[in-house]
């Protein structure tokens, strides 16, 4: 109508305004009436001075029943956290091993036959009357029904408590036999350390060689790994190189490890690394050891690197003088060089670099130092002395004679227990790597964790052999399991086992 209206306005005529007599009149709609509610129920009596307002009311459940809750409204969450896998406090995933599974299925369903069997006792009592009293002849034949009916083939075996808790407490099944500890002689460890590429896995290798403890055919194989490689020269360090990523490098990762016996003295050697990046092995195969083998390069360059930035001559001198190592036997090795040929001045030169650095670290150079020429390739001066046409100036002993003649530290067999722990292992319980420091430990030894103060018991001992022994004294490095320690993470490198 507005349009219309404006387009006679615009064109002169008179407007024309029409009515809509269909539309219906507007009509305000009433309010509803508020229904009855119920009365308001209140749990609780009215105070004296306070007014009803105060209180929130509450429906009636007469009126409105609550609804019911069901049972398992919140059973589909709970499954989903189930199978969410667990993390520890960093949020990384936590791997849980299949044995656990089994052990876990296992103990489940034994637990779930002894609750079986109990009910089964409690309903028998309940409805079975007391048995009469029969003569012994009687029960003699019964005990003898049921040893037979134990073996018969064929039936499921019945599991006591008492097996369960001696499973428990034996989780792995220890030999019948254990092997007698050698008394007549002295246990001795040595450690290998020095800078990278001093050959100290090549002197190793060739006193296991010397000593007969690899055979022939081992040897010819590391021989032929080598060559393959390209390696010639590196076949001896295969010996304590065991790894694959140490062979293709070239480099000692992990601490290796080797025993031989001689009339006198039972040895075991450690090779160290020497990278930087591996320092913290250094330091376990370094506080296992009673002697420090410190092996340097006679090779032209090689012993100036180890004193540079970066080198690990000074710093491994400083750590085995921090993990208590007092004597200490100076390797020159790499005397056959074409660089060196045996030389006195290039000997007499690197003796006198080094013994400011080793009286300066704390050593007694005349009484606790020693100082040898060797070469570990070719074995010469380690059990053999060497060719006179070769080396007309040394006369002094051969390494294997100096070890035998070198004096021990002392060593206390009666006093109190004290081992640091070295390494832990976890494999269906505690295994303990450390040094007998002080004292003896036996099977059923009572021990104290420290700092924790948690007591636990030596339920097996395994000397460095990995061979099963009834004690270990003062000077060996064993291995050994505990037992009653509520949780592993309580043991850990540094703790101190003592006596209780």
């Amino acid at each position: 109508q507005r349009r219309v209206h404006g387009i006679q306005k615009m064109s002169g005529e008179e407007p024309k305004l029409t009515l809509n007599t269909k539309a219906k009149p507007f009509v305000p709609k009433a309010k509803p009436v508020p229904a009855e509610q119920p009365p308001i129920f209140m749990p609780y009596p009215q105070m004296p001075g306070v007014p009803m307002n105060y209180y929130p009311p509450m429906p009636n459940p007469e009126v409105y029943p609550p609804n019911p809750i069901p049972q398992n409204e919140y059973q589909e969450e709970e499954e989903e956290e189930e199978r969410k896998p667990e993390r520890d406090a960093f949020g990384i995933l936590i791997k849980k091993s299949k044995k656990k599974k089994k052990k876990q299925n296992k103990e489940q369903k034994e637990q779930n036959q002894l609750e079986k069997k109990k009910e089964a006792k409690k309903e028998e009592k309940k409805v079975a009357p007391k048995p009469k009293e029969q003569p012994k002849e009687d029960k003699k034949e019964e005990v003898k029904a049921g040893e037979e009916e134990k073996t018969k083939p064929g039936e499921e075996q019945k599991v006591t408590p008492a097996e369960i808790k001696k499973a428990e407490d034996d989780e792995e099944e220890l030999p019948a036999k254990y092997v007698e500890v050698d008394e007549k002689r002295m246990p001795i460890s040595i450690v290998f350390i020095g800078h990278v590429d001093v050959g100290k896995s090549t002197i190793c290798g060739s006193i296991m060689v010397i000593t007969e403890k690899v055979d022939q055919r081992t040897i010819k194989k590391y021989e032929q790994e080598a060559k393959d490689k390209k390696r010639d020269t590196w076949w001896l360090a295969y010996v304590m190189d065991i790894n694959d990523d140490e062979r293709q490098r070239g480099k000692t990762v992990e601490v290796g490890r080797a025993t031989f016996v001689t009339e006198t003295k039972r040895y075991t050697i450690y090779d160290a690394p020497g990278h930087s990046s591996y320092v913290p092995n250094m330091i376990m195969g370094a506080a296992m050891a009673d002697i420090g083998a410190f092996v340097i390069s006679a090779k032209k360059g090689e012993f100036e690197s180890g004193f540079d930035r970066g080198g690990q001559t000074l710093e491994h001198l400083l750590l085995a003088k921090s993990l208590g190592i007092q004597k200490l036997v100076v390797i020159i090795n790499k005397m056959d060089e074409s660089s060196v040929r045996w030389s006195k001045e290039r000997y007499e030169f690197i003796k006198s670099q080094l013994t400011p650095a080793i009286v300066k670290y704390g050593f007694n150079v005349e009484k606790n130092v020693t100082w040898i020429p060797l070469s570990g390739l070719t074995g010469a001066n380690i059990a053999k002395p060497v060719d006179k046409a070769q080396c007309h100036w040394y006369d002094g002993p051969t390494f294997m004679e100096l070890l035998e003649n070198i004096e021990l530290p002392p060593r206390v067999y009666e006093g109190p227990i004290r081992i640091p722990v070295l390494d832990k292992l976890k494999d269906r319980g505690t295994d303990i790597f450390g040094k007998v420091h002080c004292g003896k430990i036996q099977l059923g030894s009572k021990l104290v964790v420290m700092p924790y103060k948690i007591q636990a018991e030596v339920s097996a001992i395994q000397n460095m052999d990995d061979q099963y022994v009834k004690y270990a004294k003062a000077g060996e490095n064993i291995k050994f399991r505990l037992k009653g320690i509520p949780n592993e993470d309580f043991i850990y490198k540094g703790c101190l086992l003592c006596g209780p």
